[in-house]
């Protein structure tokens, strides 16, 4: 596989290189991200196209190493098993269309369930598909960042309902946080942001969500500082 400098996909390799090593041996190595490191700590990108000549042709080798090092990725690991049988750019192709689609479609319920009529839901959820924040962000590299734009909204849905659902609420959570820990931090103050400052509604099932969000964010902290020694 070849990935043109110019087209600077070098995001998407790295984790189509997760992916498949995650499938077909159990684990998420990765040799882009290391070697990309040792490169930029060469100094070779700062120096000068006299001295680029004069330096040796190739930086130091950095062998594989596991790339949840640096940031909890574990949503890969389900991921990873739809590449078991479909080739490595669907699965992220389509991932990556799933969460900008399914991101209009909640913005869409969300707007019925407060009563907005189909025709002023529609043209709202339009206005977004025509604003360069989701028509342009198409244009980008996979990340697993990019899925906290379906899982992230779904969470704030369920949070903000007036119905109780204390098993969807969860999972949705899970979903954030299983996105990295930044997104479990992000997810987390959230939830516990939304029943503080709505405490005198009955339906805010308060505590529920003061623990769950609690629970988020010491997740997303604990990994930090314990389990991801190449955070950068």
């Amino acid at each position: 596989k070849l990935v043109r400098v110019d087209q600077q996909f070098g995001d998407t390799a790295q984790f189509s290189e997760i992916l498949e090593n995650s499938a077909t041996r159990g684990w998420p190595a990765s040799q882009i991200m290391p070697n990309v490191l040792s490169f930029i700590a060469s100094g070779l990108p700062a120096i000068s196209a006299e001295q680029l000549a004069k330096a040796p042709l190739l930086p130091p080798v950095a062998y594989e190493q596991n790339a949840f090092g640096f940031h909890a990725y574990l949503i890969l690991y389900p991921l990873a098993a739809f590449v078991r049988f479909l080739p490595t750019d669907v699965v992220l192709q389509a991932t990556y269309v799933f969460s900008f689609t399914a991101a209009i479609l909640i913005v869409y319920f969300w707007l019925r369930r407060a009563h907005i009529p189909p025709l002023g839901a529609s043209v709202f959820c339009l206005l977004i598909v025509f604003h360069p924040a989701w028509s342009e962000g198409l244009r980008g590299q996979f990340f697993p960042d990019r899925l906290f734009l379906t899982f992230g909204l779904l969470l704030m849905f369920l949070v903000s309902s007036t119905t109780i659902r204390r098993g969807a609420t969860l999972a949705a959570a899970i979903l954030c946080a299983s996105i990295d820990e930044r997104a479990a931090i992000t997810a987390g103050l959230f939830v516990i942001a939304y029943p503080l400052l709505y405490w005198g509604r009955p339906y805010a099932d308060h505590w529920f969500k003061l623990g769950l969000g609690i629970v988020c964010v010491a997740y997303g902290l604990v990994m930090v500082k314990f389990f991801l020694p190449d955070n950068i």
